[in-house]
């Protein structure tokens, strides 16, 4: 189990929202990920306004093109503005590998909805102190 986290900020229709954002699941050898756990946090819109949405999320790493893929993404906001679609964000092993790897969201588009910030792995909180793909 891995889980990454950062500062990430949701725009619907433009209107910004700016949440900590958890990421939580499994890589595999192969790179295929599943993901288990996703939570906002950071305020009142964050903690009661964006809801996750149809969970597992299956994705797959690409060690050649340094990129998570995950699929399927489901996000509700304000209880009924649906976004969803596919993310495709470039992963980093950090530099040296020894330090946190992150991905980075940079404008993904969710239909009305964007994703802008960075999650870095949280050594603490995952079964291993980071993944390199």
């Amino acid at each position: 189990y891995y889980k990454f986290s950062g500062e990430t900020t949701l725009s619907y229709f433009g209107i910004p929202v700016t949440c900590e954002l958890e990421i939580g699941g499994d890589i595999a050898a192969d790179l295929s990920v599943v993901v288990t756990h996703v939570e906002t946090s950071g305020s009142n819109t964050c903690d009661n306004s964006i809801t996750f949405n149809n969970l597992p999320w299956d994705g797959q790493g690409d060690s050649s093109a340094m990129t998570l893929d995950i699929y399927d993404v489901d996000v509700t906001v304000a209880g009924f503005f649906g976004c969803s679609g596919d993310v495709t964000a470039p992963f980093n092993n950090g530099s040296p590998a020894s330090a946190p790897s992150y991905f980075t969201l940079a404008s993904v588009s969710l239909g009305s909805c964007n994703l802008n910030g960075t999650l870095t792995v949280d050594p603490v909180a995952s079964d291993y102190p980071d993944i390199n793909i």
